[in-house]
């Protein structure tokens, strides 16, 4: 069982993981939750495609790149019950501070 996976709030935090030669997988949560619509059914079907409508509308990018690195990324941490430890790396901004609530509210939806 591979040992961490370290769950980043961003790409940049996943350049700064991958520099410092810090052992472990990492999983970049995949979505800006300060904005737009949600479900509290995060990693659902329809929370996917309320969530494409959302950032394709208000970012440069098509339903297909955000579903691939989004879902991606998302797979990933979906597997985290194959790691001994799940490190969360987030700030205290609003941007951190919501994803890390919806994370930790898909976590608490997960069965043990």
């Amino acid at each position: 069982m591979p040992d961490i996976l370290h769950l980043l709030n961003g790409d940049s935090t996943r350049l700064l993981l991958e520099a410092s030669g810090l052992e472990g997988d990492h999983c970049v949560w995949p979505d800006v939750m300060s904005d737009g619509p949600t479900l509290p059914e995060v990693g659902s079907e329809a929370y996917w495609d309320i969530r494409k409508g959302y950032m394709t509308q208000a970012f440069d990018i098509s339903e297909a790149q955000y579903l691939e690195k989004a879902q991606g990324e998302f797979r990933k941490l979906e597997g985290f019950r194959n790691y001994a430890e799940v490190v969360l790396w987030f700030e205290y901004d609003l941007f951190c501070q919501i994803n890390l609530l919806t994370i930790m509210h898909w976590f608490k939806n997960q069965e043990h």
